[in-house]
């Protein structure tokens, strides 16, 4: 079946980046990216409705709204602190 897509010119040297080795070129590299992309999603959607995944993400946001979180960049200078002495 065929479908026309138009790409901005950034998308468009990536498709072609890929496609410069890829077996099939480009058609290959938009079917398999899109294959790609379906699978992602339904991984996903598997995931967060687990109910494992919904009491970690009701206990996260209650961390949060208690304050028992350290901000990203609290914690990075944390980490680069206990590499330097070790």
């Amino acid at each position: 079946m065929r479908r026309e897509v138009v790409l901005d010119r950034s998308t468009d040297r990536i498709l072609e980046g890929l496609a410069a080795n890829y077996p099939g070129g480009r058609d290959s590299v938009v079917k398999d990216a899109i294959r790609a992309y379906a699978a992602t999603e339904e991984c996903l959607e598997e995931i967060v409705t687990t109910p494992e995944f919904r009491r970690m993400m009701r206990r996260s946001a209650k961390d949060i709204r208690e304050g028992r979180v350290l901000p990203h960049n609290e914690a990075m200078a944390w980490l680069r602190s206990r590499k330097k002495t070790s």
